[in-house]
């Protein structure tokens, strides 16, 4: 690929050099007088042509790789009355050389303004000492350094250009403080010393990272998201936490019975972190090959949550399991009985870390208004799985709502009205994250927050009672 890119750019380049060289002859040529026949880039057959008005045929050809000018009375042995007075030969010995010279000539007339341009253009951005970017948390950041700043002197040295900002800071000892004179936007001036610091190499080496970068910013970046993950995992966790770990622990399959959004997932990541195994989530499963993978017409076998969890250990999460087909929940209760399963790639034994939890938002009662598609579960399933509780927490309430009391009890007054009222109604987390969110705008929540303090669950019961009873 490198050897054709290279080609093409030499092309380019030959093109372009023998065009103006070619244009030199060609325009000094039509200065003087002299007929030109033909003016052509390439060689070979030609692709595109046309003839002016002056006889002069302009020309592409299929080999790029040259041109020529064809000029009347190049040759000596050609008839000079066919262009008389217009002939190369025709002319003084000092409009011949201007023709024949000024191919070179426009060469270096084109390398000169090629120069002039890219010297205007490094000098308009980099000549200025200004600083463009000062990256996050490097050692220039740390001491101070702003994007705008102008150098003055590094270490007592001039620096009057862009460029020896580099120089100096290679030639400087970096194991020692080097201290940086700058111009603020504000036009003040500002001596900032700035510490090097080491950075460690995959080798194990130690180098100093260069005062303008952070070195280890993606390292750092990943660290800190990793940092906030585990801070994530460790924070408050839900009131049935420790005996669905007691269960996993001990092999104990756990079916979790509650309502929509009451954290299911999120607690069953947690568990799966402290205890060291890989997390496995699949919604309710529809089609059997879902749970068991399939061969498909070529011969390979795609791989399910499942069979990952099943060979390689770790918890096997299905959610919405009275939402699954019965045929679907006979093969799991024979993996999770046998410890061996019977895949389309062929039959393995369990990992020793193999575990089963599944959720349902109903016990296995089968579906009702609030949550239609649920299939009834029989004895022999639901006979599988330590069956647990699994409702709203307070402590996560009072976490997500940034410890609004108000709020979260203000919720759960309407969950409770909405149960004792038969109304089929849902107050998730997700109600108090949306609830928090719109309290950073202009909306006036604190308003009904007031009337409940005042009333209670007066103007709340009396707003839950004009809901349709299909809400």
């Amino acid at each position: 690929m490198n050897t054709i890119l290279t080609l093409l750019l030499f092309i380019l380049v030959l093109g372009i050099t023998v065009f103006v060289h070619e244009l030199g002859h060609f325009l000094f040529a039509k200065i003087v007088g002299v007929h030109v026949y033909e003016f052509s880039l390439g060689f070979g057959p030609v692709v595109f042509k046309h003839i002016a008005k002056d006889k002069t045929q302009y020309s592409i050809r299929c080999f790029p790789l040259g041109g020529f000018v064809s000029l009347a009375g190049e040759e000596q042995d050609v008839d000079l009355t066919k262009h008389k007075g217009h002939n190369l030969q025709d002319k003084n010995v000092f409009q011949r050389f201007l023709v024949m010279v000024m191919g070179v000539g426009f060469n270096f007339i084109f390398a000169f303004l090629m120069l002039v341009m890219i010297g205007s253009f490094y000098t308009a951005r980099d000549l200025t000492p200004v600083l463009n970017e000062v990256n996050y948390n490097s050692p220039a950041a740390k001491a101070g350094l702003e994007k705008g700043d102008k150098v003055l002197e590094i270490n007592n040295h001039k620096i009057k250009y862009f460029d020896d900002i580099f120089v100096y800071l290679t030639i400087e000892d970096l194991s020692k403080p080097v201290s940086f004179k700058v111009e603020k936007q504000d036009k003040s001036i500002v001596t900032y010393i700035i510490n090097p610091e080491k950075i460690k190499q995959d080798d194990g080496k130690e180098l100093f990272a260069d005062l303008m970068e952070d070195e280890n910013k993606e390292i750092k970046k990943e660290e800190h998201k990793q940092e906030k993950v585990e801070e994530d995992r460790k924070e408050v966790r839900h009131y049935q936490y420790d005996t669905i770990k007691a269960c996993i622990e001990n092999d104990i399959p756990v079916y979790l019975a509650g309502e929509a959004g009451t954290g299911k997932n999120f607690t069953l990541e947690q568990i799966s972190w402290e205890l060291g195994l890989e997390f496995y989530f699949t919604n309710s499963v529809q089609q059997e090959y879902k749970l068991t993978g399939f061969i498909d017409a070529g011969g390979t076998y795609h791989e399910t949550e499942f069979y990952k969890a099943f060979k390689n250990g770790g918890i096997f999460f299905l959610d919405e399991m009275d939402a699954s087909i019965p045929e679907v929940l006979v093969l799991l209760n024979a993996a999770i009985a046998n410890k061996y399963f019977e895949f389309p790639n062929g039959k393995i034994k369990a990992h020793e870390n193999f575990r089963v939890v599944a959720a349902g938002n109903t016990v296995g009662s089968g579906a009702d208004e609030m949550y239609t598609g649920r299939m009834v579960l029989d004895q022999a399933t639901l006979d599988r799985f330590a069956i647990i509780e699994f409702g709203y927490d307070r402590n996560i309430e009072l976490s997500i709502s940034n410890n609004n009391e108000d709020l979260v009890d203000f919720i759960r007054d309407l969950r409770t009205e909405a149960n004792n009222n038969g109304i089929r109604a849902t107050f998730s987390y997700r109600c108090i994250m949306m609830v928090t969110k719109l309290e950073t705008t202009n909306i006036p929540l604190k308003q009904i927050m007031a009337d409940r303090k005042s009333t209670r669950l007066n103007s709340s019961h009396e707003w839950i009672s004009r809901m349709p009873s299909s809400a």
